[in-house]
């Protein structure tokens, strides 16, 4: 099997899970590295044993012509890099979201078509307790037909307030945010809480994990589902079609909350 040659757009603090990720990968290499920054791309490239880096993404797809883009710089600057990645034809993975705005994604999605391969990372979604819990919902769905749409925020027929919140920094609460939820069915539920999952029901089960193992782990599933598709041909399981919907769902919810109305979108 041929060797991908991949090069990575942006070297800040994100970058290393990136590095680390595709050390893993069989058969790919990161053979550069691009940022504005660069004193701070030839540091992540000294880092990581790769062999070349550049100023901007132009120099590096015209000295490199690697054979695939990994993108992990600031969301601001996705789309641009995303066009320039589909003006060389260079399939590309891109950091989480896609764009700024649903505006800006659909904008893009116009421009570069339907051929072009595109992967949004979503690495929260390759977490490997979250596969687990795919897996379980997979086997025990017709046990556990849980609701099929979300509410960020309703009330009670009491008139209690019941909000579904979720905050990456609260005072009172340690900087490293551990997963929780709770998805309840009627005969059935799964729980994941700290390091902790759990299927409660006719068949329980219960998994243990290292939550920051898991943070890795997450990026090396998203890379490697990236790599797996690009080999077989196979549509990734985080397209451009798949993000515009998430972006989607984030803007309808600050929409109706700005108009003070709810509402299905």
């Amino acid at each position: 099997m041929n060797q991908l040659r991949v090069g990575l757009a942006g070297a800040g603090f994100v970058s290393g899970f990136h590095l680390a990720a595709w050390r893993r990968v069989a058969n790919a290499s990161v053979v550069a590295i691009c940022d504005p920054n660069i004193e701070r791309a030839w540091q992540q490239a000294a880092k990581f044993d790769v062999p070349a880096a550049y100023a901007t993404i132009e120099e590096m797809l015209l000295h490199e012509a690697p054979d695939a883009l990994d993108i992990a710089t600031p969301r601001e600057t996705h789309t641009d890099l995303v066009r320039k990645a589909y003006a060389a034809r260079t399939p590309t993975l891109c950091q989480k979201p896609l764009a700024p705005s649903l505006a800006e994604a659909l904008a893009l999605a116009a421009n570069i078509g339907p051929g072009f391969r595109l992967m949004v990372h979503e690495n929260w979604r390759f977490r490997p307790h979250y596969r687990r819990i795919q897996g379980w919902l997979a086997r025990t769905q017709p046990d556990l037909p849980g609701e099929t749409a979300a509410t960020l925020v309703f009330e009670a027929a009491e008139g209690v307030p019941v909000v579904l919140e979720i905050n990456m920094a609260v005072q009172g609460f340690p900087p490293v945010v551990s997963d929780r939820f709770e998805l309840l069915g009627d005969h059935g539920a799964i729980i994941c809480d700290g390091d902790t999952v759990q299927l409660l029901g006719a068949l329980p089960k219960q998994h243990r994990y290292d939550p920051g193992a898991a943070i890795q782990e997450g990026y090396f599933g998203a890379i490697s589902h990236f790599v797996n598709c690009l080999r077989s041909g196979h549509e990734f399981e985080t397209s451009l079609p798949d993000n515009l919907e998430t972006l989607k769902l984030v803007e309808s919810a600050y929409r109706f909350a700005e108009s003070d109305q709810l509402g299905r979108d």
